[in-house]
């Protein structure tokens, strides 16, 4: 109910400043599935994954337009892990309203570190893992130097090289999410050398 409460009020204050009440309105309307005023990591995924079956079975251009439709607005693990500032595994609107007034004005918090070793996590299932079913040819669940370079740009050498940590000329999952990790921790400019200090 608390959270409930804060919401109200942050509606409240993005009218005032302008800001876009049916977007937020709109994502608690998609993911807020039990009603509780807060969306969590659990109602993110299983919206997420309802979305992808459909449109794995969408048979045609009017089937994939009704999708769009019905699937808006659309809120992407990175917004939710950043909006949940008290880092509590939900997301209020008044989370996410305060997340959407400090990004305009580009204050909005980074991603913490954990957060970014989830969005690797999410790079390996929606990037490496499709990668593989395309590109493994003998199915050992390793994507190889030569299985790269045939079907990718001419620069995956080099990102082959950096991606393949033990330099044995294979990717696994996991070198993959790591490198996923460091490319994440150079964009926000975290240093992972020490510990995140405990709430």
């Amino acid at each position: 109910m608390f959270k409930a409460g804060l919401g109200i009020l942050a509606i409240a204050c993005l009218s005032c400043f302008g800001q876009d009440v049916d977007y937020v309105e709109g994502v608690f309307e998609l993911y807020d599935t039990n009603t509780d005023y807060a969306i969590s990591l659990a109602e993110l995924e299983a919206v997420q994954q309802e979305l992808e079956l459909a449109v794995e079975q969408a048979s045609d251009e009017e089937a994939h337009a009704r999708l769009q439709e019905k699937y808006q607005p659309l809120l992407d693990a990175e917004t939710w892990l950043r909006a949940d500032i008290d880092d509590d595994q939900s997301l209020g609107k008044g989370e996410l309203v305060e997340y959407l007034w400090l990004r305009d004005f580009h204050e909005a918090p980074p991603p913490s570190m954990t957060d970014c070793r989830y969005l690797a996590q999410l790079e390996v299932r929606d990037a490496f893992e499709p990668l593989l079913e395309v590109l493994d040819l003998n199915g050992d669940q390793l994507l190889s130097k030569a299985e790269a370079e045939e079907a990718l740009a001419s620069g995956a050498a080099d990102v082959f090289s950096q991606i393949d940590a033990d330099g044995n000329g294979n990717v696994d999952r996991e070198e993959f999410e790591e490198y996923s990790y460091r490319e994440l921790l150079l964009l926000y400019e975290l240093d992972d050398s020490s510990e995140e200090a405990p709430d």
